[in-house]
């Protein structure tokens, strides 16, 4: 969205806030359930409109998205739903727990960590070499199902080892909960190698980014957020969701390293 859409949806939020209550316990609070490749992000896009002047703040609960549906479909208070794909917004959807608000407001890509003092895997055809740890998360996580595409692209390459996919898998030593715990393992150096989220490896000092060819490196990978029909708050949600593909709210998610999505 452009500068000026921006400044018009500026007052639309509000006003969509002031009109959520007065500030008792409980009211004036925006939950957001959020994937947690964006726990570094949210809390800069919240202090970017504390100058509102309203009550509302937004509170924040982070972990993968699958785990997060999981929570959502069991009764969980969310207001809006921030996931690393669109798979769990969909089941939610089939549930009929959205509303009718859903966009993409983000991008990101897939990079290949290993320990910054490790020397175990130089390259990513290292990753078939019997005796590596590789660390990833639950399969149902989009980490994974994105990771799993990108190995599947990396065993077209011409320098890729027989049988990599295979090769791969058998590495796998454990699942963890969500990227962040990955990235943690890699980086305590309990792993030798891992797929993350680009802009989780660029807040690391922890882990070293090996290069990937082309076609891996381009792999794109959507984030969508979805009001909820259950949601108290889903006037002051959509208005949030709206200002994260503002002008004001993009330059935050990519000074982050996130991307814009095509339009």
């Amino acid at each position: 969205m452009n500068r000026r859409l921006g400044a018009l949806l500026l007052p639309m939020l509000v006003l969509a806030l002031a009109a959520c209550g007065s500030p008792r316990a409980d009211d004036g609070v925006i939950q957001v359930y959020a994937a947690s490749s964006l726990q570094d992000v949210i809390p800069e896009e919240a202090d970017a409109i504390a100058d509102w002047g309203s009550t509302v703040r937004i509170q924040a609960t982070y972990d993968s998205s699958s785990r997060l549906r999981t929570q959502i479909e069991q009764g969980a208070p969310a207001d809006l739903f921030l996931s690393a794909d669109d798979v769990n917004v969909g089941l939610l959807y089939d549930k009929g727990i959205v509303g009718t608000t859903t966009a993409g407001f983000a991008g990101n890509r897939l990079e290949l960590v290993v320990p910054t003092d490790s020397a175990t895997v130089e390259a990513w055809t290292d990753l078939a070499t019997p005796g590596v740890r590789i660390v990833a998360a639950d399969p149902l996580v989009p980490i994974t199902t994105y990771a799993e595409q990108v190995v599947s692209i990396l065993a077209k390459d011409r320098h890729a080892p027989a049988g990599f996919v295979a090769a791969y898998r058998d590495n796998v030593v454990s699942r963890e909960d969500n990227v962040r715990a990955v990235l943690a393992k890699v980086e305590l150096g309990e792993a030798d190698a891992a797929f993350v989220y680009a802009t989780d490896a660029r807040g690391s000092t922890r882990v070293r980014v090996l290069p990937l060819p082309e076609a891996a490196a381009a792999f794109e990978v959507r984030y969508e957020g979805v009001v909820l029909s259950d949601g108290k708050r889903g006037d002051a949600a959509a208005a949030f969701l709206a200002w994260l593909g503002t002008e004001q709210g993009a330059a935050i998610l990519e000074a982050h390293g996130f991307t814009r999505l095509p339009h």
